[in-house]
């Protein structure tokens, strides 16, 4: 099974360029292995459980920034 880490990992390789718009989702489950890749990225990442409402403007709000930028 492919897990967050391993799909943005491959996407830092093959698309480098769309780092930038990856959020992570977690659950809060973290393995030790999870825990310290997060700790090493800079992407925004949202914890579970979270409602429509917040997801919504956090993705929003992700989405402006990036057409200012």
């Amino acid at each position: 099974s492919l897990s967050g880490m391993d799909l943005h990992r491959w996407l830092l390789q093959a698309h480098p360029r769309l780092d930038p718009r990856f959020i992570f989702i977690t659950g809060g489950a973290f393995t030790p292995r999870a825990r310290d890749y997060l700790q090493r990225v800079d992407n925004l990442r949202i914890e579970k459980p979270f409602d429509a409402l917040m997801f919504r403007q956090l993705v929003d709000s992700h989405l402006l920034r990036r057409k200012k930028s």
